[in-house]
Order: structure tokens, then sequence, then C-alpha cells
């Protein structure tokens, strides 16, 4: 008798870990800044430099850059930016069974503020979240089928299981450039940048993924326009497409890829007629790719011999199973109002938003996701010594995701992963104090149930006995009792299947009729 079986690849995570710290510093302006009259706006993002584990512990390396972009005090520039970043060397306890190589860290910004202590000085503040996430590759195997033995009867159990059939990290370098329009001075000096990545989609191919989305490009300069240099604003959308090779990959794969635009660069260039009027971008994007195949498979679950004893020997795993995996969109609304002592709208120039999830509940029937987008709105003033400023706000959404089959009993059952982004964001001044925005959100979904499965490994043999011969019946007449099954019948009477069929007249189906007769017939003994 011989075992066929089956290898399983599943992804297993073996340990989860959050933590919370605060970065705070003062700073000098640099000598070549002018003097600092008032802090417009801050924006920042966490970057992982360096990690490794030392005993029980996991240490990360980072920093939290940061861009300021102020009004200067006198003179005639009126804007300028500050930048600089804040490093962090953190160490996490982790738990013993976490796999160094399976180990992802995701760096949030939950929090940044910056605050004019005098014209040559300034603090920064940031409050940064490490998510780290423990995964090992396990595999598996099980038991298909039974061959070499007809005097052997088995039992068959179809099993719809998701295995992980890629795991891989990887990393696409962004480059593209925009020329300036023609109705826009010429740059004399970028003051402030800020790139985004929204909308982004992704579909499989044979051994690679294309993703999709756009680049969303704001930029203020300082250009001279009607004889008068100003700060100049331009903003500009580009279709973004790229294709990332990695092996193994096919599109009937169902995909979770976790992505993060690093950190930006933007550049001036000169055009044609050596006019400086191109905007040159360069960003890397890191993946963490996952690649998930859905199997539909027949596993041996239980087997018996007519000639001697067989005794199952099983181990028992959690396996995955796909749920949900889709682009949820939600939409999220608001006013903002612009407070006392800060100028008043004119103009909308560009509005940013940031998504943050605060919840995710385990609901019947679905998720229940809460959370705020923060947004930050840049616009025109009538103040000529601020013409532009900043207006920021939140906008707070509640979300039912619809996921089937999911139940609020036991909550541990499921691996929920939402990846929240900003698809489309619109502004409309609705007079010089007030704008009412409105977001369109997705929420990249991926919701994975947590089954336990036994499957059959070995087999332990042991002849019959002389006295177990002796006394097994040669036929039997048995009548149906509640709950009873055909194989179970079979198999405790050391009967093969098809002999209790040939002897029955009626439909044999479980659960079968309570006191139908049937008649078991021993099989003739053979010697293995």
């Amino acid at each position: 008798m011989e075992l066929l079986k089956k290898h399983i690849h599943r992804n297993q995570v073996c340990c989860r870990s959050t933590m919370q710290f605060t970065l705070d510093d003062d700073f000098n302006v640099p000598d070549s800044k002018p003097d600092l009259a008032s802090v417009i706006t801050a924006r920042g993002a966490v970057y992982i430099q360096e990690e490794r584990m030392n005993g029980s512990r996991y240490f990360v390396k980072g920093v939290l850059r940061y861009r300021i972009l102020y009004t200067c005090e006198g003179g005639e520039q009126p804007f300028e930016v500050l930048e600089g970043e804040l490093p962090f060397d953190e160490g996490i306890h982790m738990d013993e069974e976490c796999d160094r190589d399976g180990i992802s860290v995701y760096g949030v910004l939950e929090d940044l503020s910056a605050n004019m202590i005098h014209s040559r000085k300034y603090s920064v503040k940031g409050l940064v979240r490490l998510n780290l996430t423990g995964n090992r590759l396990v595999e598996e195997e099980g038991a298909v089928q039974v061959q070499g033995d007809t005097s052997v009867q088995a039992r068959y159990e179809d099993v719809s299981l998701s295995t992980v059939a890629v795991s891989k990290k990887e990393s696409y370098r962004y480059r593209d450039s925009i020329l300036l329009s023609s109705g826009k001075p010429e740059i004399e000096r970028l003051l402030y940048s800020c790139l985004e990545l929204r909308n982004a989609e992704f579909r499989m191919m044979a051994d690679a993924f294309v993703m999709k989305g756009e680049m969303n490009l704001f930029v203020i300069y300082q250009g001279e326009n009607d004889g008068m240099r100003q700060a100049i604003p331009y903003e500009q959308e580009l279709a973004f497409s790229a294709n990332i090779a990695i092996s193994g990959i096919t599109e009937e794969m169902i995909p979770n890829i976790r992505w993060k635009l690093g950190d930006y660069s933007v550049t001036v260039q000169p055009d044609n007629d050596n006019e400086m009027r191109v905007l040159e971008m360069e960003a890397p994007i890191d993946f963490n790719v996952v690649a998930y195949e859905e199997q539909e498979m027949e596993m041996l679950r239980d087997l018996y011999s007519t000639n001697r004893h067989l005794e199952p020997v099983c181990k028992e795993s959690i396996c995955e199973k796909v749920l949900v995996k889709n682009y949820g969109k939600m939409r999220a609304s608001g006013r903002l109002k612009v407070p006392e002592g800060v100028p008043r709208m004119m103009r909308d120039l560009h509005t940013t938003g940031e998504v943050k999830l605060d919840m995710v509940t385990v609901e019947d029937g679905g998720l229940l996701a809460e959370g705020a987008v923060d947004v930050c709105l840049y616009y025109q003033t009538g103040d000529d010594a601020r013409p532009i400023s900043v207006l920021t706000g939140q906008l707070p959404f509640r979300e039912k995701l619809n996921v089937p089959g999911m139940t609020a009993e036991d909550p541990s059952r499921y691996m929920c992963e939402i990846y929240p982004s900003v698809d489309q964001i619109a502004t409309v001044l609705l007079d010089a104090e007030a704008a009412e925005v409105k977001v369109v959100i997705t929420l990249d979904t991926m919701v994975t149930e947590q089954r336990k499965e036994c499957f059959l490994t070995a087999v332990e043999e042991r002849e019959f006995t002389e006295e177990e011969l002796s006394s097994r019946p040669g036929v039997t007449c048995y009548y149906v009792k509640k709950g009873d099954r055909l194989w179970d019948i079979g198999k405790a009477y050391g009967v093969p299947l098809e002999q209790i069929r040939r002897y029955y007249d009626g439909p044999l189906q479980d659960p079968m009729a309570v006191g139908s007769r049937l008649l078991l017939v021993r099989a003739p003994f053979v010697k293995a």
C-alpha cells in the first residue's frame, strides 16, 4: 500500500507587534535661509533604513523626514522651505518563534507639528507608529490517494484552500518629467514640492504584475511675473503604469500587494530653449507581494482494510481560505473653515489627503471600518505678505465592508488587512472662509479565514490475530439507527462498501433511513 501525498504551502502569521513613540527636537534655521515669520504647513514621512535582530528584540533604524513651508520675515522672498530629519533606533520585543527573514515593518506617521520658537529657531514633533508582522511560509503534506491494495477502502473529501504561491519583496524606481505650460513663468527656484500616487490598481500577468494609477505633482516655485518676483503654484497629474517582473505569478492568482512611495525628489532642468521649465521626478516604490492560489483538492480522510488493522495518522494544521479580495470605494466629505487671524481664501490651489484607519471591527456579514481623512488645502489669499496659505482638517468616515459568511462569534478566525488610500479628492470654495472637500477612498481589503484541517500523513498497520479472525461473523443483519452513515457501518464491521450496496435494493445515502435493514457479508480474508 502506498500513500500519494500533496505538498501545501500556507502563510503562517507567527507574531505581531506594535509600538508608538514620539520624536521631537529643536533646530536652527540655516544661515542661508531667511528669517522665519510663521509656519504655514509641515509634511513628513517615516522611512525604514535598517532592521536587525538581537536576541529577542528586533531593532528598527530609520528617520522621520520633514518638509516645512514657512513665510519669511521681510525681504523680497515670501516663502522658504526647511527640510530635515529626526532619526530613531527602536527595539521591539518579539516572540521566539518569529523568523527574522519573515518580519515586515511598516512605519506610520500618526501626527506631525512644527512651531516657531523665534525667527532663527523652530521645533518639530512627530508621533510615529511601527507595525511589525512576522510571517512564516509553512509547508504541509497530506495524502490524496491510496494505491497498491484492493482490500483497502478509502474515504475522500473535497477541500477548498488558498495556498501561498509567491511571497516576495520588490522595488521599482519611478522617473518622469513635466514641461511647464507656456502660460507659466520660468522657474528661478523651487520652493516646495509634493508628489502623491493615487488610484492605484493591480493586474496579474504571467511572471509579472502591472500597477496603474496617477501621479499628482504640486509645486510652489519662485518666478518673475509681470516684472515682480512671486511665489507661483503649479499642479499637474500624470498617468502612471509600471510592469514589475516576479517569477511564478499567473493571471489566475489572487494578489495581496502592499506598496509605499519612498523618499522622492523633484528637480528643475532646462528645456530645449535652455529655459528652466522642466520638472524631473524620481521616487522609489517598495512592494510586498503575496499571491494566493485557489486549490480544490480531494484529500484522503479515512481508510480501513478487510485484511488487517489500519490506523490513520493525522496532523492538524491551520490553513487559509481567501473570503474577500476587493477594492472597495467609499466617500467622505466635510467643510473646512478658516480660523481667526488667518488670511481668507481667494482660490484653491491643491488639496491632499491621507487616510488613517482608527478601528476595524468584525461583525456578522462583514467588517466595520472607522477612521478619518487628514486633509490639507493649499489656497491663494489676498494678502501680499502671505499670498499662499494652508487649511487643515479631518473628515471622519464609518463604512461597512461586506464579507459573505463572516460572523462576529469568533473574530480570531479571520485575518483582515485593509490598505486605505485616496482615490480622488475635490474642493469647492463656498465663500472666503469655508470650503467643502469631497474624498473618494479606496479600501484595498483582503480577508482570509483560518480553518482547521486534519491531513492524513501516515498509516499504522497491524495484522489481525487468530482470535479476531475467528470471532468475526460471516453475515450480519444490521438495522440502521439514527445518525448512521454508510462509511461508519462498513468500517465498524470490516465490510467493503460495494458489498453493502450489492445486497441492498433501496437508495443508499447519508444519513441513512432509520430502520433500514442491511445485509453485511464479510469479504473473504486474503492474507497480505
